[in-house]
């Protein structure tokens, strides 16, 4: 019966995913039909979720040249702000199109059909989605999701020594206990690189670098032009693994600094871009990354980077980022106004005279590691250790 169930599920996620792409109105019955009962929405979902990642079907393929090393390969995550996700990709229209040979792969960890009908009505370049299949939404109420029977954040197990909660011997340094919106950011994170690295069969053969970035972020106009001089920037001292890029990105953003500067630096940015010998040498840091007490992928990251001598390697990171927070604020920085577009463009508009350098220049080269950082907390449960190092066995 259940194996019956499954085919019936495949062969109406099919009809779903090909009904998004020609015709929106038809994919949303088959939607809801589908997702009609709620005790079944969540299997589902995880079926769909398999099928998304086995197929791995690619959009746009035929309008644009075979997949080379050559080819500008982007991977953004996505959770569910469609309106952040729309002011990305349009951002990214112009330069993607100017580069002519792009793929860039949507990492989902919440399905939504606008979201889906928006990434597949993409021309500029070829689309590809995947999902994280240990998402919230397809295990709600159980982990990786919160549970009802876990320690609420600020839980005092010495105040309510009776309470048995369920992970009441696991909260993080700070003596508080996860909420799974913030831990699955790192999960989806560190499953997103591995994937692409290890089971995507279109970069089997590729020995590029990949771009990661995240659905609430804008791009500037020079965003390729940039990346494509520090792929060729060679004046830097050499080490014995070529270093990480990284495309920055600051809240409050130096204009003292020119535009065509770059720094050397012994740390893991954000918005970075690796190939496969950058994410074997960090997958072998699994335990310093799994196991660090911080929610966060890039503070996580930068422990690695500081403690695991298998992930000793420089980033060249630009001095002027080409990449701004869309919102201002983030997960641990809250203003009165986050969402102020008018900020935003105030940014883009003292960014526009240092865009389009002719050629890059180095900066400064800090030879020393950087600070051990304390960790943010929300990483003490022993079940998100586990997820996470298995995650690190998927191949």
């Amino acid at each position: 019966m259940k194996l019956y169930m499954r085919f019936v599920t495949v062969i109406g996620l099919f009809l779903l995913i090909m009904a998004v792409r020609m015709y929106p109105r038809l994919a949303n019955e088959i939607y809801n039909e589908l997702f009609s009962e709620p005790e079944k929405f969540h299997e589902v979902l995880r079926v769909y979720g398999d099928e998304i990642n086995r197929y791995q079907i690619m959009y746009n393929r035929d309008k644009f040249v075979p997949i080379d090393n050559n080819t500008l390969v982007i991977t953004v995550q996505v959770h569910d702000r469609l309106d952040y996700l729309r002011e990305l990709i349009s951002s990214l229209n112009k330069s993607v199109t100017a580069h002519g040979n792009a793929l860039i792969i949507f990492s989902q960890d919440y399905w939504d059909v606008d979201i889906s009908a928006f990434i597949r009505s993409i021309k500029f370049c070829r689309v590809m989605q995947i999902y994280f299949p240990h998402s919230r939404q397809a295990y709600p109420d159980q982990f990786p999701d919160d549970s009802p029977k876990d320690c609420y954040k600020h839980f005092d197990a010495k105040k309510f020594p009776d309470i048995q909660c369920l992970n009441r011997n696991h909260s993080d340094k700070y003596g508080h206990y996860r909420q799974a919106k913030f831990s699955q950011i790192k999960h989806h994170w560190w499953w997103k690189a591995n994937f692409v690295f290890k089971k995507l069969k279109i970069l089997e053969k590729f020995e590029g670098r990949v771009l990661f970035l995240e659905e609430d972020l804008i791009a500037s106009d020079d965003l390729v032009h940039v990346y494509q001089l520090l792929h060729g920037f060679q004046d830097y001292p050499r080490a014995e693994i070529e270093p990480i890029l990284s495309l920055g990105m600051m809240r409050e953003m130096s204009y003292s600094v020119h535009g065509d500067e770059v720094l050397l630096v012994p740390s893991a940015p954000v918005n970075l871009a690796m190939n496969r010998r950058h994410w074997e040498n960090i997958l072998q840091c699994k335990n310093e990354f799994c196991k660090f007490d911080d929610y966060n992928w890039d503070m996580s990251l930068n422990h690695v980077f500081y403690t695991c001598q298998a992930a000793k390697m420089n980033t060249l990171m630009l001095t002027v980022p080409r990449l701004i927070h869309n919102g201002l604020c983030g997960v641990h920085f809250k203003k009165n106004d986050c969402h102020s577009k008018e900020t935003i463009r105030a940014r883009l508009q003292k960014l526009e005279p240092k865009m389009f350098p002719e050629r890059l220049k180095l900066n400064k080269h800090y030879k020393r590691a950087i600070l051990k950082q304390s960790p943010w907390g929300g990483w003490g449960d022993i079940r998100d250790h586990q997820l996470c190092l298995s995650i690190a066995e998927e191949s």
